[in-house]
């Protein structure tokens, strides 16, 4: 349940990246950075219970 709830997310961050990196919008840069952020901890978050149910 916890992995899918984390593919989720994980899948609402792609696209919300892709969104955002398609807009040409200078003002965004702090949004898109905020957005790698949380997609990066998205992928550790993923890593790290993939690997605890090995």
């Amino acid at each position: 349940m916890k992995t899918m709830i984390l593919f989720l997310a994980l899948g609402v961050n792609l696209a919300l990246a892709a969104f955002e990196l398609t807009s040409e919008d200078l003002s965004l840069g702090f949004l898109k950075a905020a957005l790698a952020v949380a997609l990066f901890s998205g992928f550790i978050a993923i890593i790290k219970i993939l690997l605890k149910n090995k």
